[in-house]
């Protein structure tokens, strides 16, 4: 089964392909069905994917992965197996619902999660389908304050260049767009000198933009012991927040990985709990079943061997086979 990010990459490469070789839509199918022996591919599902779909008609049934195995046949793309699967977790759907919302009330909120529970991968997924007005930027901890507000003019294709005050006042106004929204990831490694600014942004953009701050290590916390402190803007950065919403995510469980364990087929309750154990977050267990099912695969071995080798505490019971 194909994934997303990989029928995505099939579908630009046969359209910088069909670009470079001048073909029309009707002519590029044709291609295709001549490269696949006569196999049929569809105008209709080429229209479809060339507006960036993957599903088609009015019911949105997905298009089979068999069309974009015959479009990278065709092109001589090659298609590398991917391990690497979706998964609707509680912290995923609380995440997207997240975005969702804030962009209706376009009010700023606040995600809190431990590292590794999908914060920026959600992030990610929301953008992609969301593509218009949305902007990202991650707050690297090694950014002054000014350096934050240059990747956010970057973000939002602005100059990038001058003081603080000018940076901050052209952020605004491109945020005042119809239905923008701004998200800032690792907001934890924001300085306090560029919590400063963002609080005027917050003020400004109250009613018009939706502003989405996601931090980790307990960062409501960080912010409210700040405030306790009566440090800087942090009890108005706090309040603020508090009046937009204040999302904690959940800890990884034993019933999310074998809900995850499941999608790829692993049912053995020994050798999920073993994987449990070793993995703290489910970045980390999703991690370790696609370098399990990649090595299984290349070296033609059972699943629940090689999981074994990285846990050996799964081999205390008697294993039992993949569903």
């Amino acid at each position: 089964m194909l994934d997303k990010n990989t029928k995505q990459q099939i579908v630009e490469a046969a359209r910088n392909y069909a670009e470079q070789g001048k073909l029309s839509q009707d002519a590029f199918c044709e291609y295709v069905k001549a490269m696949n022996g006569g196999q049929s591919f569809s105008v209709a599902y080429w229209n479809d994917l060339l507006k960036g779909k993957i599903t088609t008609g009015q019911k949105q049934t997905p298009i089979d992965d068999k069309y974009f195995l015959r479009i990278a046949k065709a092109i001589n793309y090659t298609v590398r197996k991917s391990y690497r699967r979706h998964h609707d977790t509680d912290n995923f759907l609380a995440c997207m619902s997240t975005f969702a919302d804030a962009r209706e009330s376009r009010m700023p909120v606040l995600i809190d999660g431990l590292t590794g529970e999908g914060k920026s991968y959600a992030a990610m997924q929301y953008m992609r389908q969301n593509p218009k007005n949305t902007y990202y930027v991650r707050c690297d901890g090694d950014l002054t304050a000014k350096s934050f507000f240059v990747e956010l003019a970057h973000a939002l294709g602005i100059q990038a260049s001058g003081p603080i005050y000018d940076l901050r006042k052209n952020a605004i106004k491109k945020l005042y767009e119809a239905d923008s929204q701004l998200i800032i990831d690792e907001a934890e490694n924001l300085k306090d000198r560029a919590w400063e600014s963002m609080k005027r942004v917050m003020d400004d953009l109250k009613g018009y933009t939706s502003i989405v701050f996601i931090g980790a290590n307990e960062f409501e916390s960080q912010l409210e012991k700040k405030a306790m402190r009566m440090k800087g803007c942090f009890p108005q950065i706090l309040r603020r927040l508090r009046e937009g919403g204040i999302i904690q995510l959940f800890q990884l469980t034993i019933d999310d990985a074998f809900d995850i364990c499941r999608h790829y087929g692993i049912t053995s309750k020994d050798h999920v709990r073993a994987m449990f154990h070793k993995c703290p977050n489910t970045a980390q267990l999703t991690s370790m079943i696609e370098r399990v099912m990649r090595e299984a695969d290349q070296g033609g071995r059972d699943v629940l061997s090689v999981i074994e080798i990285y846990c050996p505490a799964a081999r205390k019971k008697e294993n039992l086979k993949v569903a």
